[in-house]
């Protein structure tokens, strides 16, 4: 049980920062206020859209590859792609396709982590949402300022790149994990 809950930490963090990272940087993108109201909710939209969307195709392909292939496919690989779209796009739907395709990996992410954590750890449910509440938020402070960070010294196509590199590394600790899961722990 405990790898479990690793797992669920680590889909936790990282769909926190990359939350706070995508709405920092779709904020960034626009000096003109209305022009950044109107990105950040489109993003919102998507977000919704893919919220209401996932779901369905997470029932569909569920006996097929399992949830935890969906969830891994869908967050650390769909979402390091719309950022990689967003980073690269030099025209405006361009841009656009990588915010949707992100906030469409994202989508369903957190409460399908909610929902397997309580499910899992019935008894401990609010410490269990309380710790990824936690991570979450912590990544969705620290993984912002750390774009920021970068983008003044290096340019937003660059700092893009530390979301891109964080979902790829949610996807390969969460691979680890599962295999771990999956052979059980070393022995002692």
């Amino acid at each position: 049980m405990r790898e479990d809950a690793h797992e669920l930490r680590l889909a936790g963090a990282g769909g926190g920062a990359l939350n706070g990272a995508t709405n920092t940087l779709v904020a960034d993108l626009h000096a003109d206020p209305r022009q950044k109201n109107s990105a950040l909710n489109l993003l919102g939209v998507f977000f919704g859209f893919g919220a209401l969307l996932l779901p369905f195709m997470i029932g569909t392909l569920l006996e097929t590859l399992g949830l935890v292939a969906i969830l891994r496919l869908a967050a650390a690989l769909g979402s390091a792609l719309g950022v990689a779209l967003l980073a690269a796009a030099r025209w405006t739907a361009l841009a656009g396709l990588g915010v949707a395709v992100t906030g469409l990996s994202f989508a369903g992410i957190y409460p399908t982590v909610l929902g397997q954590a309580g499910s899992r750890f019935q008894e401990h449910s609010g410490t269990v949402f309380g710790i990824l509440f936690a991570i979450a938020l912590t990544g969705g402070m620290t993984l912002p300022w750390l774009v920021g960070q970068l983008g003044q010294a290096y340019g937003l196509r660059v700092a893009l790149l530390a979301p891109v590199g964080n979902a790829l590394m949610i996807f390969a600790l969460q691979a680890a994990v599962t295999r771990i899961g999956a052979t059980g722990p070393a022995p002692r």
